[in-house]
């Protein structure tokens, strides 16, 4: 019988510890007593001088994700052809949601102008909080995937090959990113439904950019989350997640200096 679980890890980029700012990023995850479904969501505030609350914005957006999905995949017969349906649906669920919780805080924690420091920027209310945004939903018969933003989403398939769900976007280059504070979030939003069929994947990694970035080449990236699904299988999940931040931690002194959130949805055979 196979069944999934998850790790997670958050640690503030060097850059930032430099700096004094504060981690920008936000991880969660829900899963229901039978196992699933497994919903887990990363997020990465942008924390640009523009984005003064964006740790927030992660934090609601990780929130919203699981709220959405709970609320829109909350019927147990639902078939694969009415999933595949309601996966294009979810976006826009999610960012009203998303939305809802950044008005509920600006309403009773702050005042708007406090966000906002140019006038120019009171036409996006919501700027202040942009953030990226990845989830991942295990249900029994699919995986579905969400992706805004840059950041990255890799399955370790059962052969142990990487893969990455999620189409690539285009208009991610350099710090430029979509973002959960645009205008129309949810038309930015990319998608994929995966059923499951015999072998599960080994592993499902949601992890922001700064860790990505933070390697030369993309064969060390994919190298370096096959090893962290290796020691889960050979050390245990609990020895890996002793060590997890300190080799975060390293991995941002020594590359990319940025924030690095990471969650790892694997497997374990119950015999």
């Amino acid at each position: 019988m196979v069944t999934w679980q998850v790790l997670t890890e958050s640690v503030r980029g060097a850059t930032h510890h430099r700096n004094g700012l504060r981690n920008q990023d936000a991880v969660a995850h829900y899963q229901a007593e039978v196992g699933l479904p497994l919903i887990v969501a990363v997020a990465d505030g942008h924390g640009s001088a523009r984005c003064t609350h964006s740790h927030l914005g992660a934090k609601f957006a990780v929130e919203a994700a699981i709220d959405s999905v709970l609320t829109v995949f909350n019927s147990p017969d639902l078939n694969l052809s009415q999933i595949r349906g309601l996966v294009e649906r979810l976006p826009q669920t999610l960012t009203h949601c998303w939305r809802d919780k950044v008005k509920n805080h600006v309403n009773n924690y702050l005042r708007l102008e406090d966000c906002l420091r140019t006038k120019p920027l009171t036409k996006n209310p919501y700027l202040p909080f942009g953030t990226t945004l990845l989830v991942t939903c295990v249900l029994k018969d699919c995986i579905l995937y969400w992706q805004i933003g840059d950041g990255d989403i890799v399955v370790i398939q059962a052969d142990g090959l990487p893969i990455t769900p999620i189409p690539n976007d285009a208009r991610l280059l350099g710090n430029d990113t979509t973002s959960l504070c645009s205008k129309k979030p949810w038309q930015d939003f990319r998608y994929a439904f995966s059923p499951l069929v015999n072998v599960p994947p080994k592993a499902i990694f949601l992890i922001t950019d700064g860790y990505k970035n933070s390697f030369k080449q993309v064969d060390g990236f994919y190298q370096a989350l096959t090893d962290i699904n290796d020691f889960i299988s050979t050390d245990g999940a609990d020895s890996v997640k002793q060590d997890l931040a300190g080799w975060l931690n390293e991995t941002s002194q020594q590359g990319s200096g940025d924030d690095i959130s990471l969650a790892v949805i694997y497997v374990t055979e119950e015999k």
